[in-house]
């Protein structure tokens, strides 16, 4: 994953508002940024990607997902997706080694691909 990676999405019918990050998947804490939603994308300032790193610092899961509202003027959320930082460069000569870089490579393209589908 890019160091700080570009989130997209296509609006469908509802315009996001914001983008949540939380270390638990029913986002009983989390962080929320602003977005411009008409843009369709989003990239992390370097402060505010610090603080979603620090979610998954310890290799655990950091879920996110897209905020807005809908064309009737009513609250709604996207799909909850997750990624996971390499905690550091021994786990990832692990990966390598043990023939996995290609799924993690595919995963992250699969992830890439999910954020890209409409919220609501």
């Amino acid at each position: 994953m890019p160091e700080r990676p570009v989130f997209t999405w296509d609006n469908g019918i509802c315009e996001a508002s914001a983008v949540k990050f939380s270390n638990s998947a029913d986002f009983s804490q989390s962080i929320t940024f602003r977005v411009d939603g008409a843009s369709g994308q989003w990239q992390a300032a370097p402060d505010q990607w610090a603080r979603v790193r620090k979610l998954g610092s310890d290799g655990s899961p950091v879920y996110w997902k897209l905020v807005g509202v809908d064309v009737f003027g009513n609250d709604t959320s996207g799909q909850v997706n997750s990624f996971s930082f390499i905690v550091n460069e021994k786990q990832a000569e692990l990966i390598k080694q043990n023939g996995l870089w290609d799924w993690v490579k595919n995963l992250i393209a699969q992830i890439s691909t999910e954020a890209e589908e409409p919220i609501g």
